[in-house]
């Protein structure tokens, strides 16, 4: 094969593993002349036949020194995916020119990497570049489980205890570079090595792991259901600004889902079905009749199916809203979806901050 290809959905994870392979085919080489590096990243059509020029003189020159190998990486190229710049003509263009390039080099002289992040498998040049080059996919963590979880953490020296799991993906989530991240500061924390690994308890993932998954906004919706006007206004301020093209979207989902469980909280505990225990949430005798129609299938509607510990914490920002107010956050909730479309985004959630919030 002319070239390797490694492609795949997490920008992390495809950078790294193309990174590393990379130092494997420049072993020997001189670091400075004989490997080089395209940033394969583009904008704009123009940024294209810039990129196209700098790779051609990459694979066509040796080295100054004479060397008779070279390694060249065209890294993250992001245009073979669905977006303007992929579905320009010129950008087309360009990579039917470059095909005769990448097909043509003669391994034995030049060693071709080409990595990508995202792609749309629909289009031809990824077709091509899948037939015409060794290719490797690299998975994401898209629906990480505890035991995925606790196979990357073993690279760590760390294994999870099964509720600190499940706490860990609620609160990181799959993006890799984050629970790679998480997973590091948690192992330094504990002092973990191989001749001494360590199990990770509840209380220090609640305790140290921060609060990024990606759809789960867990400051904006504390801070409203803690009932406090300026942190929960500061922290959904902080969310539009901070994200690129954020969208009150993905926020109202994470409202709608944390409400219907308060809801099914305050009426459970208005009819003494349960209270808060020293594990979580504790289930009374009177319950026992209604969960066992409801069965163990983990659903978001079946409440007696949710992590006690989890259900524990909710609680407490359910004791501070009769089942009327929360009844007309949902509603409002609605309403808030049906404004956007018309409304800034950012306002419509302000406003919803400010009806419901007191202190």
């Amino acid at each position: 094969m002319a070239f390797e290809f490694i492609y795949g959905d997490d920008e992390y994870l495809v950078t790294q593993a193309a990174k590393s392979r990379f130092m494997e085919l420049a072993v020997g080489l001189d670091p400075e002349f004989g490997a080089e590096i395209v940033d394969g990243s583009c904008q704009k059509v123009e940024e294209m036949e810039t990129l196209s020029k700098r790779l051609r003189e990459a694979i066509q020159t040796m080295g100054l020194f004479g060397g008779s190998v070279k390694a060249v990486w065209l890294k993250g190229i992001n245009f073979i995916s669905d977006s303007v710049v992929g579905r320009a003509e010129g950008t087309l263009n360009i990579l039917e020119d470059l095909k005769p390039l990448l097909e043509g080099a003669n391994p034995d002289e030049t060693k071709i990497l080409i990595s990508a992040n995202p792609v749309d498998r629909r289009l031809s040049f990824f077709k091509w570049l899948i037939n015409k080059g060794k290719s490797r996919e690299i998975a994401s963590l898209e629906g990480l489980d505890a035991e995925g979880l606790n196979k990357f953490a073993k690279a760590r020296w760390l294994s999870f205890e099964p509720e600190a799991a499940e706490l860990f993906l609620k609160k990181v989530g799959s993006s890799a570079r984050m629970v790679e991240n998480e997973l590091e500061k948690l192992s330094i924390y504990l002092n973990a090595s191989e001749k001494t690994p360590q199990k990770v308890y509840l209380d220090v993932v609640m305790e140290l792991t921060s609060a990024s998954a990606t759809g789960e906004f867990f400051e904006p919706l504390e801070a409203f259901y803690s009932r406090k006007t300026g942190w929960s206004l500061e922290s959904t301020r902080t969310y539009f600004a901070m994200q690129k093209d954020a969208s009150a979207r993905p926020l109202l989902a994470a409202f709608f889902n944390r409400n219907r469980l308060l809801l099914m909280l305050r009426a459970c505990l208005d009819e003494g079905l349960c209270k808060a225990g020293f594990k979580g949430l504790a289930w009374m005798a009177k319950a026992e009749g209604i969960k066992t129609r409801f069965g163990a299938e983990k659903t978001p509607f079946n409440i007696f199916a949710q992590n006690p510990w989890y259900l524990g914490r909710l609680v407490k920002e359910a004791e501070r809203f009769s089942l009327k107010e929360l009844q007309a956050i949902q509603k409002e909730l609605v309403n808030a979806f049906e404004k956007i479309h018309s409304v800034d985004e950012e306002l419509v959630m302000e406003g919803l901050i400010t009806k419901f919030a007191k202190g």
